[in-house]
């Protein structure tokens, strides 16, 4: 079953806002949405090892050894290898099933 991540807050990651789904993780790999910034992919940008999200080579970064992203249940949070990081700021993504 695939899980939507849904942006927690106005102004999220990458300055942009929308109340549709913009990544879909799959097994262990996360893809963007045609709601997201870079439009739909077709390749996983992520990979989910252990809760934390690592950019492939198919990210448009490139792949990175460390970590982006943190899953702490259903809320995603950014971790200090992430561009947009904030410390002070709660999580950046919700994670929820399909509807």
């Amino acid at each position: 079953m695939a899980q939507f991540f849904h942006q927690a807050r106005y102004g999220s990651v990458g300055q942009t806002h929308t109340m549709k789904p913009t990544m879909m993780m799959k097994g262990a790999h996360v893809y963007t949405t045609s709601a997201h910034p870079l439009g739909a992919s077709d390749k996983p940008i992520f990979e989910n090892r252990g809760g934390r999200l690592y950019a492939t080579t198919f990210h448009p970064g490139g792949a990175n050894p460390h970590a982006q992203y943190d899953i702490r249940g259903t809320a995603v949070h950014t971790t200090v290898h992430h561009a947009d990081h904030n410390h002070a700021a709660p999580h950046v993504y919700e994670l929820k099933p399909h509807e």
